[in-house]
């Protein structure tokens, strides 16, 4: 993940899950970036919350399981 903010964009540009890209980000962090490596869940929902979406956890096809309330 490059930023929050880049992906509370990304979602609002159509990407459908960041959990991917934040939740163990390790590629930039073996070329050496300082940022943090992983947010915590409660941490992803707010981000997704804060640009008006509704969180959801899914599975490996992206069929949700349940909304995040």
């Amino acid at each position: 993940m490059l930023t929050v903010p880049v992906a509370q964009v990304a979602l609002n540009f159509g990407a459908n899950d960041i959990d991917g890209t934040i939740h163990k980000e390790t590629i930039l962090h073996d070329a050496g970036a300082s940022s943090p490596t992983s947010l915590k869940e409660d941490e992803i929902i707010k981000i997704i919350r804060d640009i008006g979406r509704i969180p959801a956890a899914c599975d490996c096809n992206f069929n949700i399981l349940r909304l995040i309330n």
